[in-house]
């Protein structure tokens, strides 16, 4: 074979590694975080989500989880909180 046609072959195999790598990867990122489709281009999205940024129904369900209240009252709170976010 000629040396510059091995080096083709050599190239297409290493960038078809580094595809099925790539994509591993991202199929293995894509099972824990399921809502964000597209975490390259939005670099936001790498960060955990804060207290400050869950709004009143992720502060009610916290806090009435938090202090021990059974699931029924934090979907509840959540419910509530929930209300307030999207009418406000």
């Amino acid at each position: 074979m000629h040396p510059s046609r091995r080096h083709h072959f050599l190239n297409v195999a290493r960038s078809m590694n580094n595809y099925v790598i790539a994509s591993s990867h991202h199929y293995y990122q894509r099972q824990y975080y399921r809502s964000m489709q597209d975490r390259v281009n939005y670099l936001t999205m790498h960060r955990r989500p804060a207290l400050a940024d869950v709004g009143l129904s992720g502060l009610f369900a916290y806090g009435l989880n938090y202090i021990g209240m059974p699931p029924s009252v934090v979907n509840f709170g959540y419910r509530v909180g929930y209300f307030f976010d999207v009418n406000s």
